[in-house]
């Protein structure tokens, strides 16, 4: 009868061993690949909060500005990428000579990168400080009139610096984005997405 009621004895203690709680949890092998995106996001998001809250401090408050002043370059230099790649392919599948030739190169590429830029900046740069006030072919259009200006200094600067500095084309380009940029991000940031409220929206 002893031999028979053995197991019986061992089962609680295998079941209490199973119930006490584990330092590390294990992850099942099935489930590893979904279990290790939300604590690598968990992780991500934890260092997000801290490096901002550390900017904020060290900024007076002004890490939200910071931090868009940082997107608005990272869109930028990916625009501009864009906008040099642009004027380098059209320059070598068109070689354009003429000054029409190489003012429509310009405006092409630029008008490209320009599409690249809003689609970027709207989606997250300056998007939470217009809410809904604003259609997307307004922002569109009001991203254009800025726009415009730095396109006209885009293509003064990069003609300046190709026919008098003797730059080469997309050298030339490449200064007048630097230039620009920063005139850009002040308009945009003070006029096409500047805050408003609903009575004045457009």
């Amino acid at each position: 009868m002893a031999v028979m009621e053995a197991p019986k004895e061992v089962a609680p203690r295998r079941e209490a061993t199973r119930q006490r709680p584990l330092r590390f949890t294990p992850v099942p092998s099935s489930l590893e690949h979904d279990a290790v995106a939300p604590v690598a996001g968990a992780s991500w998001a934890h260092l997000y909060q801290a490096a901002y809250a550390m900017v904020d401090a060290k900024t007076g408050g002004r890490a939200a500005e910071v931090l868009r002043l940082v997107t608005f370059l990272a869109v930028g230099g990916s625009a501009s990428l864009l906008n040099l790649a642009c004027v380098w392919s059209f320059d070598r599948l068109l070689h354009p000579t003429s000054g029409l030739a190489i003012f429509l190169v310009l405006a092409a590429a630029t008008e490209i990168s320009l599409l690249a830029n809003f689609l970027l900046n709207d989606r997250f740069t300056f998007r939470t400080m217009v809410g809904e006030h604003r259609t997307f072919v307004q922002r569109g259009v009001r991203f254009h009139g800025p726009a415009m200006v730095g396109f006209g200094l885009t293509l003064l600067i990069s003609n300046l610096a190709h026919h008098v500095a003797h730059l080469t084309l997309t050298t030339s380009q490449g200064v007048a984005i630097l230039i620009v940029t920063v005139v850009n991000f002040l308009m945009h940031r003070h006029w096409t997405y500047r805050e408003v409220h609903p009575a004045r929206a457009l």
